[in-house]
């Protein structure tokens, strides 16, 4: 039984070898000749009395269903039982492997290799899914594992894969793109509606979205405002379970329109508002270093419109956040030669906003700095 031909012949025609194949079977040593839908039928048919050894193989499917090309079998087969296998596949997958699924659907890509961990590049291999169907399915994977619920990276992921492209770099790195702020009203539309349909993709099986909005010209607007209104949700029920709330704010890029919204939601409960900014700036205070090579890398456009999303808030706690950035800026400005384009931003960007007496004056100070370099 050289091959997984074989070993899958034997394991269909002779149950008594099922639980010596299941514990031989592996991905990585498919021949050619074998596709993966074929491998997707066998896995399907196999009886096997290792059960936990067939769970771990089947839980593969949605993954084989993507390398075939066929994302919306894949989507769908996530959350579906298989048998009398206990719950679905969703709930045993890791935040590595969540991102990657959510890579696959909004690309048509794949990496090469037969397991996630494999190394090598992406290829294109079929059609991405319509948005509607990544950002209801996204959800649902995040309200069916809790482990991912409560990863930042999770949401961070699903929030950076909204902001990017349909198109992967050959390492598998999105694109991010910049979306432009949609119509105050029609966030405000997205906003009401999705109350509803956050709790009926948490409660039903089969969900709707309104095609109009979520199919329409403003689609993938529509999905990162959903996706920042199920962000809000988490922070106000689990707040405490949260290891991090910073790589949640830097996954919407140059969204800042979105992070706004994300920041805005939160200042109706005081107590979560103050508990997310605190969480923020003891992430900050720990990651100085790697904060100030990432500017260095965004460049003073980026940072400029950061401080100005900060330091314009109406609470005073979070301009807390913009006059720390300003004085890591200020401490390290050996480290920071781009600030110097950031003054006459900061003029432009500050002149006419209203700012508390200690945020104005912080300002004043910076800028005097900058203006000297």
């Amino acid at each position: 039984m050289s091959s997984m031909w074989e070993l899958l012949l034997c394991l269909i025609n002779s149950p008594q070898y099922s639980s010596f194949i299941c514990s031989k079977f592996n991905a990585s040593s498919s021949p050619p000749f074998l596709s993966y839908k074929e491998i997707v039928r066998y896995l399907k048919a196999v009886k096997c009395n290792d059960t936990l050894g067939l769970r771990k193989l089947r839980d593969k499917i949605p993954f084989y269903l993507c390398k075939s090309g066929d994302f919306v079998s894949a989507v769908h087969s996530l959350l579906l039982p298989f048998n009398n296998l206990a719950c679905c596949t969703a709930c045993r997958i890791t935040p590595f492997q969540f991102e990657i699924y959510l890579k696959m659907f909004r690309t048509g890509s794949v990496p090469c290799g037969n397991n996630f961990h494999d190394p090598g590049e992406w290829i294109s291999v079929g059609s991405p899914v319509k948005n509607s169907i990544l950002i209801k399915h996204a959800l649902k994977l995040l309200y069916c594992n809790l482990s991912l619920y409560r990863n930042p990276k999770c949401w961070s992921s699903l929030i950076m894969v909204l902001g990017s492209s349909t198109t992967l770099e050959k390492n598998g790195h999105v694109n991010p793109v910049s979306l432009k702020e949609p119509p105050h009203d029609f966030q405000e539309m997205v906003v009401s509606v999705s109350c509803v349909l956050l709790n009926e993709l948490k409660t039903k099986v089969n969900v709707s979205l309104p095609s109009n909005v979520f199919s329409g010209p403003l689609q993938l607007e529509a999905c990162l405002i959903l996706t920042v209104q199920a962000v809000q949700q988490m922070l106000l029920n689990d707040l405490p379970y949260l290891s991090s709330f910073l790589e949640i704010t830097l996954a919407f890029g140059n969204n800042f329109w979105a992070l706004r919204l994300l920041l805005n939601g939160l200042s109706c409960e005081e107590h979560i508002l103050h508990g997310t900014i605190n969480l923020l700036l003891r992430d900050l205070n720990f990651q100085k270093a790697t904060m100030l090579h990432l500017w260095k890398k965004l460049g003073p456009q980026y940072v400029g419109e950061l401080l100005c999303l900060y330091l314009t808030c109406r609470n005073r706690k979070m301009q807390s956040i913009g006059i720390f950035i300003i004085h890591l800026i200020s401490e390290n400005l050996y480290m920071c030669p781009w600030a110097k384009h950031l003054c006459n931003f900061l003029n432009t960007g500050l002149r006419k906003l209203p700012l508390g007496t200690t945020t104005d004056h912080e300002v004043a100070k910076f800028i005097a700095v900058l203006e000297k370099l």
